[in-house]
């Protein structure tokens, strides 16, 4: 996109989409569903609270394989990326403080290839990108794995929970925020904090950070680090110049999900708004209201926006042209006149 629309203010409409209920009374979970993820073949990954991981069929009427191993709650999944004629894994962190390795080529005989044990408390994220495996926990620690011996190294630690981990470039640093409102820069290869030790890094919030979300701007406009706080803000971090600020927007509720595509940037947030912001100026463009319920998790590619919110509803918006009505910002947290969605 350049911006959403091609420049002007977008229409935004709601589209109508089926739904396919993943659960039986013979399969699925027996508590909260705390997370999931999608294969490249279409199966379905959910975690929960009771401590199962189920790998759902891609189509059809709804069947589930259950992979147990967990002694705690599903804190988080990551799939392997795909390659041709290359086993498909999945990982799973658990508050068992353990992370497990499962084998999805055939899941009707699977168990946990391996078990990953070096965290002294819950396992709160986890990410897994080409040859990078990190994972950070409650107590704030930041550990590094080799998937092929299962050795960790510790990276360092936050003060309180380590709350959002994203990799950075080709994967040779890692970001993470805490409950410290410090986003720490990892290099990987070094085995430590860029610029020094963790405590030292700068706050970036006045709150604990809630989301962090590396961007390529495009055109070659450099590289950005999204980083959402409990302060009801959005802050635009540039990784080459040590986590610098650059720009920061307001918002108008805690930051509960964000992405970026294209020249803009999308947050949603406790109160119900979606907020879609300029980049890398931080300008708000304009204000969506879903319906008044926390935005939990959303999705965002050049075509569509998904929110998933409170209520429990799912709510998917396209972009569409409109003519620019002028320069001058509504009142945050109120979508522009006759640019709401319709539903």
């Amino acid at each position: 996109v350049s911006r959403p629309g091609g420049g002007g203010e977008p229409v935004v409409r709601a589209e109508p989409r089926r739904k396919r209920t993943l659960y039986t009374r013979s399969c699925g979970h027996s508590d909260w569903v705390t997370c999931a993820a999608h294969a490249a073949d279409g199966r379905v990954l959910s975690g929960g609270a009771d401590g199962k991981v189920c790998v759902w069929s891609a189509s059809g009427p709804a069947r589930a394989t259950t992979l147990l191993g967990h002694v705690g709650s599903v804190s988080c999944l990551a799939l392997s990326a795909p390659h041709t004629g290359a086993a498909q894994h999945a990982l799973s962190a658990s508050y068992d403080k353990s992370i497990r390795l499962w084998s999805l080529d055939r899941p009707a005989e699977a168990s946990s290839a391996a078990c990953l044990r070096g965290h002294r408390a819950p396992v709160l994220k986890l990410v897994w990108a080409a040859e990078l495996l990190a994972s950070a926990d409650r107590e704030g620690a930041v550990l590094l794995w080799d998937l092929r011996t299962g050795a960790h190294t510790p990276l360092g630690a936050h003060r309180g929970h380590a709350t959002a981990l994203a990799p950075l470039g080709d994967a040779a640093a890692l970001a993470s925020g805490g409950q410290d409102g410090r986003v720490c820069l990892w290099d990987c290869r070094q085995r430590g904090c860029s610029g020094g030790a963790a405590a030292a890094a700068p706050v970036h919030h006045s709150g604990a950070v809630s989301e962090l979300v590396p961007h390529s701007l495009p055109g070659g406009g450099g590289e950005l680090l999204l980083s959402a706080g409990a302060d009801k803000s959005l802050a635009l971090l540039e990784p080459r110049m040590g986590l610098a600020v650059v720009a920061r927007r307001e918002l108008s509720d805690f930051p509960y999900s964000l992405a970026a595509v294209g020249s803009v940037a999308v947050a949603g947030c406790g109160d119900g708004a979606v907020h879609v912001i300029e980049l890398p100026s931080a300008r708000r463009l304009y204000s969506l209201r879903t319906g008044g319920a926390a935005v939990r998790a959303m999705h965002a590619d050049p075509n569509r926006l998904v929110c998933a919110c409170d209520d429990g509803g799912v709510r998917a918006y396209t972009f569409g042209a409109a003519e620019r009505r002028g320069d001058v910002e509504p009142p945050l947290g109120v979508a522009p006149a006759a640019r709401a969605p319709t539903e």
